[in-house]
């Protein structure tokens, strides 16, 4: 008898620029979202990294407004992130369908529940018990997803930032997000702080409640006029007190000045107090129901009709059996078992094209022998006294940069330093990456 396969694709909700959402039925007939990383992006490190990275901090995270991931697969060498499926749709989608908008009382209650979702990131803590001060910077409507029954899910944290145990990407400092949604000290260079995401949050709300993105501009000035413009058009028809207080509440959030922003906790607070003297807690369960499962329903259709598919049809072709042998090749138990699995790998013709395979297994342990990757360091460049000396493939130098990168011990640095103006760019940029990854102020210097 066959077995069965893994995964059985039901419909692909969503793509994005490093990987595609697929809802499949696993082995034990349960819906689950697969974060798929796409296949032309499985030879860079960057993107590996930043997938690990997402899963590792959703891991830690436990909060009911927080999308949940169970676990990461290596499938086909690709990493695939398991979370839970939310029956709904993102917050976008609800903005492009018949009405066009979110009722205001419902848009605060959404915008509520994901403020205590990032307040939630910010103060978790990680296994070594400090909190991972987790920064979402990419907080929009797409990235909030709404159920059926009214559940609301911060999701996408792919380009979050954090400090936590584990964490592989050196790219988590740089400016990521959606401009549109940027607060303006990100693109000055201030550090990333949650005001960031209250003021995105603050954009959020105003256009799910009017079904209109505020734009505003960078200078203080303007950015205060427009913002002004902008407010007086969020519930025009709600007069006295309470229109005001609305109209107050979002215009803090989307301060220029992060000083005068609320904390992700004080905006809850403050949402929360204004719903309940305006009539008391809003019914989203309801309002969800009528408005979001139709455009569930339409969004679902057949997964061989999406233009992704192809990209990941692979999932189907695993069976559990398959799977379970290729992360028992991953999760070696010895070192013995790693150092001579890795030798095998690298005695294979261009190897390096397993990297993402590679990476799996050595990036969470410090055990496995360096002494390969540093032998194929050494044939990087000839030597002054032989100059008919073999070089090594320069990807292959490269690879084996990438998998040193998370060792970065003095020899390892050492080595790198003398390829960083190497002639061959890919040699060059990988031995950067090993030296700025050692120079990170949150790495503990071995």
């Amino acid at each position: 008898m066959p077995h069965r396969p893994i995964y059985r694709i039901d419909h692909i909700p969503a793509t994005g620029s490093y990987a595609t959402i697929v809802v499949a039925e696993d082995s034990n007939a349960k819906l689950v979202a697969l974060k798929v990383l796409r296949r032309d992006l499985v030879d860079n490190p960057d993107h590996i990294d930043r997938l690990y990275d997402e899963a590792v901090m959703l891991a830690q995270l436990r909060h009911p407004n927080i999308l949940r991931v169970d676990e990461v697969l290596h499938i086909s060498g690709r990493p695939v992130i398991v979370m839970e499926w939310v029956r709904g749709v993102s917050l976008d989608r609800v903005l492009r369908g018949e009405q066009g908008k979110v009722p205001l009382r419902e848009a605060v209650e959404i915008a509520r529940q994901t403020a205590l979702a990032l307040q939630a990131a910010f103060e978790a803590p990680g296994k070594d018990g400090k909190p991972m001060c987790i920064v979402h910077r990419d907080v929009k409507p797409s990235n909030i997803l709404l159920s059926v029954d009214g559940q609301v899910k911060l999701a996408d944290f792919g380009v979050a930032k954090g400090e936590f145990t584990g964490r592989q990407s050196d790219s988590l400092y740089l400016v990521h997000g959606s401009l549109s949604f940027t607060a303006p000290e990100r693109l000055e260079g201030a550090p990333d702080e949650p005001a960031v995401d209250v003021y995105a949050l603050g954009l959020s709300l105003f256009e799910l409640a009017t079904g209109r993105q505020m734009i505003l501009s960078r200078r203080r000035a303007r950015h205060d006029a427009a913002l002004a413009d902008f407010l007086a058009r969020l519930c025009p028809d709600l007069e006295g007190e309470d229109g005001d207080c609305i109209r107050g509440i979002v215009g803090a959030m989307c301060s220029h000045d992060p000083a005068l922003r609320p904390s992700p906790a004080q905006a809850a607070a403050r949402l929360e107090a204004w719903l309940l003297q305006t009539g008391g807690p809003a019914h989203l369960d309801a309002w969800a129901w009528e408005e979001v499962a139709p455009l569930l329903r339409d969004a679902m259709i057949p997964a061989v009709e999406h233009p992704a598919y192809s990209d990941v049809s692979f999932l189907q072709d695993m069976t559990l059996k398959q799977v379970t042998q290729e992360a028992q090749r991953v999760e070696l138990r010895t070192t013995e078992e790693l150092d001579k699995w890795i030798e095998e790998q690298t005695e294979q013709d261009q190897w390096w094209r397993q990297l993402a395979e590679l990476l799996a297994a050595t990036r969470t342990r410090d055990d496995w022998s360096v002494l390969p990757f540093l032998a194929i360091l050494s044939k990087a460049q000839r030597p002054w006294w032989n100059p008919w000396a073999k070089l090594a493939n320069p990807a292959e130098v490269a690879a084996s940069l990438e998998l040193l990168r998370h060792r970065a011990t003095p020899d390892i640095r050492d080595r790198a330093s003398r390829l960083v103006e190497h002639p061959t760019a890919i040699i060059a940029q990988a031995a950067k990456r090993v030296m700025a990854r050692a120079a990170r102020p949150d790495r503990t210097q071995p």
